[in-house]
């Protein structure tokens, strides 16, 4: 039997084994220890894992994950192998054998592509330099070693190593954090994976830590100031339509001030060019108020006072009412005389 075969049959077996992010080594397979984190989060189908056993061509995917290794001085010691209707891509440890197991269909939903010129990449779209670092970032961490699988502690390490590495290979901060715009990344941190404003910033981290400088991104930073403040201009002059899509759009630049998100919070309560959404209002007039913001504190006032968003509660109407009174909102005065008089 050729090495190649051997080794494929040995693969098959292990693999058939693995779901995402959890360890195996039921009494069956002793032998066996299969550890791995999905880039993803969600769970693989191991029926659909690798079932052709044969190895697609990977010279692509290997030249670029060599071109990561460049940045810190190694030597790729893993095996990379394409593994079509896996959607995800992984790092994962086999018998004590690390792999890149990556589905190129999953790469392609991020709008990936590489140029080749003379044996040399050219990188045209980061998302998937990205992805593959973040998996490379698992192993040389030594995360799949360990018994848990993804954890947000331990995603946010990988990440972390991914802008590092991007930076060094010339990417701008944009650049680095292209992959987090997908849908496939979830706003909501879960059990194995953090959130995506977690991520974006460990990304940065990992950016600056490797001597990227702010001033690369000055350009991008006008641009997203000049449409926050074409959104707000749009909202005070009632033009909704116009406003919401300028501001959802830039709800987590950390521009995006306290007065700016109540304008969305209204937006959602009022459902101003955008579906109704009481939590979503609570959500944002919250932030405002955290941030002692006079307006986000009159209006979580009234959503406790009238039970929307979240379960009624007087005491905590009034409670956010006299912080907004303190400063002298009228609103907030008229609401605790009218709370006091029908007491």
């Amino acid at each position: 039997m050729k090495p190649q075969q051997s080794l494929l049959i040995s693969l098959f077996t292990a693999i058939t084994m693995l779901i995402s992010c959890v360890v195996t080594n039921t009494p069956q397979t002793q032998q066996r220890d299969i550890k791995g984190c999905t880039y993803g989060g969600k769970t693989v189908d191991p029926d659909k894992l690798c079932v052709q056993l044969n190895f697609k061509d990977n010279v692509k995917a290997e030249e670029l994950i060599d071109k990561i290794l460049e940045q810190v001085g190694l030597q790729r010691n893993f095996v990379v192998m394409e593994c079509p209707g896996v959607d995800n891509c992984m790092a994962v440890t086999i018998e004590r054998i690390p792999y890149i197991i990556y589905d190129n269909e999953f790469l392609k939903r991020f709008d990936t592509a590489h140029n080749f010129s003379n044996g040399k990449i050219m990188i045209t779209d980061w998302v998937a330099a990205s992805i593959l670092a973040h998996e490379v970032g698992h192993h040389l961490n030594m995360h799949t070693l360990g018994m848990s699988g993804s954890r947000p502690k331990l995603e946010l390490e990988a990440d972390e190593f991914s802008g590092f590495v991007l930076q060094k290979m010339g990417a701008s901060l944009a650049q680095a954090q292209k992959a987090m715009n997908s849908p496939i990344v979830s706003d909501k941190s879960s059990y194995s994976h953090p959130a995506r404003t977690d991520r974006l910033a460990a990304i940065q981290k990992g950016w600056k830590k490797a001597g990227g400088k702010e001033k690369e991104e000055e350009t991008n930073v006008k641009q997203i100031k000049a449409e926050i403040a074409q959104g707000k201009t749009y909202y005070y002059q009632d033009n909704y339509t116009k406003a919401f899509p300028l501001l959802y759009k830039h709800r987590h630049s950390p521009y995006f001030d306290s007065n700016t998100q109540v304008n969305l919070g209204y937006m959602y309560e009022k459902g101003h060019s955008v579906n109704k959404d009481y939590y979503e209002a609570v959500k944002w007039y919250r932030k405002a108020a955290q941030q002692d913001n006079v307006y986000g504190q009159a209006y979580l006032g009234d959503m406790y006072e009238n039970g929307k968003g979240v379960e009624m509660d007087l005491y905590e109407a009034i409670n956010w009412y006299q912080k907004a009174a303190r400063q002298g909102n009228e609103f907030a005065q008229k609401a605790l005389t009218r709370l006091r008089e029908s007491w």
